[in-house]
């Protein structure tokens, strides 16, 4: 059963040509009708940051989705090596552009359903249903107030007419670096930073652990 206090932890794994793509991602689920509820959105490092795997947070994640634009670049490869030895389900999404042959390989090999994307939009759209969906099932067993439980119904049934978007900006890069969209009247935790701030991180939250690159 869940844990009604737990803040949901999603993990995005993608390379650094995603950026839009994860910013979207990031107000997509800010988005997410159940302020009683937090979000800790762990991701891969940035190009230029130091290059660990951070398995604690791909462990202890409620959803692990792994993006594929144009090419793969490390940690990603043993990042969904560290996901999958966590026994995690991996949300697999893949853009429409051109791949280098070391993408199209990791494409072909490493898992076998991709969700197809043509934009940062519709990606987010696509996996702002998903998490919806699977809190709005969860909601009584989180304890969530009956009003967000409504909330979230008639939000997945907006989504699935295509009623609501993914908010004005989403496409844009800027705050795709991860971080804590906080449960009301909690603490940001050490190392968080706001969705959407412009502040970064000062040190990665978990230590590298020698998985190696794929």
């Amino acid at each position: 059963m869940p844990d009604p206090t737990h803040r949901l932890r999603l993990f995005v794994s993608a390379g650094p040509d995603l950026e839009a793509e994860q910013e979207a991602i990031g107000r997509a689920v800010a988005q997410i009708p159940a302020p009683s509820l937090g979000w800790s959105i762990g991701r891969t490092p940035r190009q230029g940051e130091p290059q660990f795997v951070a398995w604690d947070e791909i462990a202890t994640a409620d959803f692990y989705v792994l993006l594929l634009g144009s090419d793969i670049r490390a940690p990603v490869g043993a990042e969904l090596l560290a996901a999958r030895r966590a026994g995690k389900r991996v949300l697999a999404y893949r853009m429409d552009v051109r791949r280098t042959q070391a993408g199209e390989a990791f494409a072909r090999d490493a898992v076998p359903g991709w969700v197809e994307c043509s934009t940062a939009r519709q990606l987010a759209q696509k996996i702002q249903l998903l998490l919806v969906e699977e809190i709005a099932a969860q909601g009584p067993a989180r304890g969530l107030p009956l009003v967000e439980q409504e909330a979230l119904q008639g939000f997945v049934e907006g989504l699935r007419r295509g009623e609501t978007e993914v908010p004005p900006g989403a496409k844009d890069g800027g705050a795709g670096g991860g971080g804590v969209i906080l449960v009301p009247g909690k603490d940001l935790p050490p190392g968080g930073v706001l969705v959407g701030e412009e502040e970064e991180r000062d040190e990665p939250v978990a230590a590298q652990h020698g998985l190696p690159d794929l």
